[in-house]
């Protein structure tokens, strides 16, 4: 890995410690003696980690996507997507081309930073007493283990496939870009993950604004005991988090996930000055609803929102595109939900927009409304334009974005850009809820499965689940994906589960229809880039995952 070594740092050292960082400007380079010879210079030194990490190329937005999109429940448009994760999408992508490529590389980038700090506090460079050191080295050392977890999982077979017998990547351990690893295994990989993160287990610190927290390192071991397949672990682990989490909120369904929701445990918070505005993640779910400009290339299949019960709070996150063509007057976007209960206040309202994409012919007289069998005609919308969408629905409910002024300038960058802004969760409490039902499920633990189910549906307003337990792990895996649809779950699921993708053909080749990732060509891991093999003394082309060989 022959990359140069940036370690992002503050320009601007404040007189106290900031548990934000949102105030915070990087510079690519400090002294080494200064970065280390005060609190507020290690603090700064952390910081400048997190740069990387809410980069649009990185947690910011093309993991979320890439995960998404190799799935089954979201959809990309066909022709207006300007090449956007049509690649993810289709499979499409090499070891030369692929989104994949930049990330490993930004990955390995925040690895190196991390290292340089755990090296030198290793060396006895820090000299600051233990209880003043001692939550950032925990904190740069769950910075390294979330980045290792995520590279593991694209770019190698899932634990549970083999117990972690299958080639791994490099497990580089120094900040030294010469030093070159070779791939080792996926068992070796996840062994200093776990050490990384119990060693930050109970040092990093819970009042942090908007940096890893204890609960989110305690969440963190339990995706990836549930990832080895150790339910047990997985569960105790989650139960401690949750004990530290925010409760679960019927209100946290309404507010949306980009915003400051009462179920997020971590989330990547922006500023005007960092937003990537049209390169966020927001902008791909954003259709372009009141001037917001978003690209709006991301959707999701009917396939999933028809598994919502009907009162199920969740259908507040789906906003239909038919809203976007016709100028509702409302000042926010307009869910399914809002959308059925215009159509149905009264007669006139109703045949003043039915025709084209609104179903005709629906209204019943001698009611003075739709009956319900006509609400489900009502509630299917077509795709407009040339796509071969039959039905995509945005995400931008529970993805939407709120005002930055500075956006209102237009000057401020030469151009108008957009004026909203929004965050992007990285745990939120019903994910460790959902970890607890899934591993009780496999564990045979119905009890335990099905309450914390149960608490899932309550707290959404669904349908509770009152099937035979042998049903029990399915109805939990789909919880999983209606509450967690958008947030980057998907693939890694998929594989984790050793399911198969299956999805309507909705456009593309009839190889993306199914993908099964037990098949050594169904490129369902990413491929190592080609210049890593290149650059790399410890690696050959054989040791490339077989389906790009």
């Amino acid at each position: 890995m022959k990359k140069i070594f940036y370690i992002l740092i503050v320009g601007m050292l404040f007189t106290s410690c900031k548990d934000s960082f949102l105030d915070v400007k990087p510079t690519t380079h400090i002294d080494e003696k200064l970065a280390f010879s005060s609190e507020k210079s290690l603090n700064a030194a952390v910081v400048g980690l997190y740069d990387f990490i809410q980069s649009s190329n990185t947690f910011g937005r093309v993991m979320v996507m890439n995960s998404e999109v190799r799935g089954d429940d979201m959809l990309i448009d066909q022709n207006n997507n300007w090449g956007y994760s049509s690649n993810d999408y289709n499979y499409a992508y090499s070891q030369s081309n692929s989104d994949g490529n930049t990330v490993y590389l930004k990955l390995y980038r925040i690895i190196e930073g991390a290292n340089k700090i755990i090296n030198n506090n290793d060396k006895g460079l820090i000299k600051l007493d233990d209880a003043v050191k001692e939550p950032y080295i925990a904190e740069t050392k769950a910075i390294r283990a979330l980045c290792y977890f995520h590279l593991v999982r694209l770019f190698c077979n899932p634990y549970i496939k083999d117990k972690g017998a299958s080639a791994g990547i490099p497990l580089k351990m120094d900040s030294n870009p010469e030093t070159h690893q070779p791939r080792g295994t996926v068992a070796q990989v996840y062994i200093q993950i776990l050490k990384d993160l119990n060693y930050a287990n109970g040092k990093v610190r819970d009042n942090l604004q908007d940096r890893i927290t204890n609960v989110f390192v305690k969440g963190l071991l339990a995706r990836v005991y549930m990832a080895q397949g150790e339910n047990k672990l997985a569960i105790k682990l989650a139960q401690e988090a949750l004990a530290g989490a925010p409760a679960l909120s019927k209100s946290a369904y309404s507010t949306g996930v980009s915003q400051e929701n009462t179920s997020t445990i971590w989330q990547l918070q922006y500023t005007e000055d960092t937003y990537a505005q049209f390169n966020s993640l927001e902008s791909y779910f954003d259709f372009g609803f009141d001037d917001g400009t978003g690209y709006g290339t991301f959707g999701v299949a009917e396939d999933l929102y028809k598994n919502y019960s009907k009162n199920d709070l969740r259908k507040s996150w789906y906003i239909n595109t038919w809203t976007y063509e016709n100028k509702i007057p409302l000042k926010t976007p307009m869910t399914n939900v809002a959308f059925l209960n215009i159509m149905t206040s009264d007669k006139a309202t109703y045949e003043k927009y039915a025709g084209g994409l609104i179903v005709k012919g629906l209204w019943d007289d001698a009611i003075n409304g739709i009956s319900p069998e006509n609400l489900d005609k009502l509630a299917r919308f077509a795709w407009t334009g040339d796509s071969g969408f039959k039905s995509q629905m945005s995400l931008y409910g529970k993805y939407p974005r709120f005002g930055a002024e500075k956006f209102d300038n237009p000057d401020k960058f030469g151009k108008e850009g957009t004026k909203l802004l929004g965050y992007v969760p990285m745990m939120r409490t019903p994910e460790l809820v959902l970890i607890i039902a899934e591993c009780a499920a496999m564990d045979k633990n119905y009890p335990l499965a099905r309450t914390s189910l149960e608490s899932i549906q309550k707290n959404a307003n669904a349908d509770v689940f009152a099937g035979a337990d042998d049903a029990l792990l399915k109805a939990i895996r789909l919880e999983r994906r209606k509450e967690l649809v958008g947030e980057g779950f998907r693939i890694y699921d998929i594989l984790r589960q050793q399911e198969v993708v299956t999805r309507n053909n909705y456009w593309g080749d009839s190889r993306y229809k199914v993908i099964d990732p037990t098949k050594a060509d169904s490129k369902a891991i990413l491929p190592i880039p080609q210049n890593e093999i290149d650059s790399n003394s410890k690696m050959t082309e054989a040791d490339q995952n077989p389906a790009y060989l």
